[in-house]
């Protein structure tokens, strides 16, 4: 279930949020083209991702793609996604840092959050 963090990042480009049940949501907001005149350089329009780690109830989006994805059965995606989970909260708190693939990585802050 290594590859949780690819389908996270293939629904991103899809979707405005992604919900990793018992973790938290990945949310994209839409930043606009821009022009930096000081560099000379004209920035495409771009997804700025952030974590909401309020937004951890299951809305089957990601379990149900990984299920696709996988040709597995929900309930056996559901699964993979808790071990997936499990993992990322074992590492936060041995670590403080936990890294998803083709995501980025997750930090706690200076509260333990």
């Amino acid at each position: 279930m290594n590859t949780i963090g690819k389908y996270i990042s293939d629904l991103i480009i899809q979707h405005d949020c992604v919900i990793v049940p018992g973790l938290g949501g990945f949310v994209a907001n839409y930043k606009p083209a821009s022009l930096s005149d000081e560099k000379g350089l004209f920035m495409p329009p771009q997804k700025e991702i952030g974590f909401n780690r309020s937004l951890m109830h299951n809305d089957g989006l990601l379990v149900n793609h990984v299920a696709i994805q996988m040709g597995i059965a929900y309930a056996d995606a559901q699964k993979g996604v808790e071990a997936f989970v499990n993992t990322l909260w074992e590492q936060l708190g041995e670590k403080n840092v936990a890294e998803i693939s083709e995501i980025g990585i997750l930090k706690k802050d200076l509260t333990g959050n």
